[in-house]
């Protein structure tokens, strides 16, 4: 893409790309600025992403800090914990350092979540954070695909169906977030110009690939997929959340 000047569609040893660019984007953005393309700029686009991410989770916790009643010297320790547990968690640091489109996505997904936390326990109401919402999903869809809009929604839905007894933050949900004509317009204008230039280039060929493969065939397996052993993902998971798995063990623990 730098060095060919292909920014739509770019294509490595002929084949099309696997995940939408916004975070190549962003990479070849920084290495214009920089005048070269260092083999280590890719992972500033993954710190700086990182860094969104712990900043966003540490305004969601002074959301909850602030509608909480908890002991004044609970309060501390519940704003900068998980701050701690992110930074200290195995998965997380493995995502900042290498060069990737997931801690993009996730920073943007966080965003989403944030959003929704602040219209469940905000009481000042601002009519820019459902902008926010909409122009970090359609971030989240050019990072990581179609998962960029699944996992905000359907957050987000579940959210609502939660506060059914709340009639007015429910609408607001909905009206707002959900059924937005004007979240739509912004989904529209930012997200899907790519995937129609995409498509119009290279036809079903970038449907099955992007859509299909990415996003179907990953999660239920296929003649393209590895078969796992049915405790993979288990071992995956302990690997991934070291050092703090335990707390699943203790949460298990609590539940039965």
């Amino acid at each position: 893409m730098y060095e060919q000047g292909e920014f739509l569609l770019p294509l490595r040893n002929g084949i099309i790309p696997s995940k939408p660019l916004l975070f190549h984007w962003l990479s070849v953005f920084l290495a214009y600025c920089l005048g070269s393309f260092p083999a280590y700029l890719p992972r500033v686009v993954s710190v700086v992403a990182a860094s969104l991410v712990l900043a966003t989770v540490g305004r969601c916790m002074q959301l909850v800090t602030a509608s909480s009643k908890q002991d004044r010297y609970v309060l501390p320790m519940l704003l900068w914990l998980p701050l701690f547990v992110l930074i200290t968690c195995y998965g997380f640091t493995r995502m900042v350092l290498i060069a990737r489109v997931d801690m993009l996505y996730v920073s943007f997904v966080t965003l989403c979540f944030y959003c929704v936390l602040r219209e469940c326990l905000s009481v000042e109401r601002s009519s820019r954070v459902p902008w926010l919402y909409w122009i970090s999903v359609s971030c989240a869809v050019l990072a990581r695909g179609p998962l960029g809009l699944v996992i905000p929604m359907g957050s987000l839905l579940m959210t609502a169906c939660y506060f059914r007894d709340a009639g007015d933050l429910r609408r607001r949900l909905l009206r707002s977030y959900c059924f937005s004509l004007h979240g739509l317009c912004v989904f529209v204008a930012l997200a899907l110009p790519w995937y129609g230039i995409a498509w119009y280039v290279q036809g079903d060929v970038f449907i099955q690939k992007v859509f299909w493969f990415e996003n179907v065939t990953r999660f239920t397996g296929g003649a393209q997929i590895p078969s796992r052993e049915w405790y993979y993902y288990f071992t995956q998971l302990f690997r991934t959340a070291h050092l703090w798995w335990l707390l699943f063990v203790v949460g298990l623990y609590q539940v039965y």
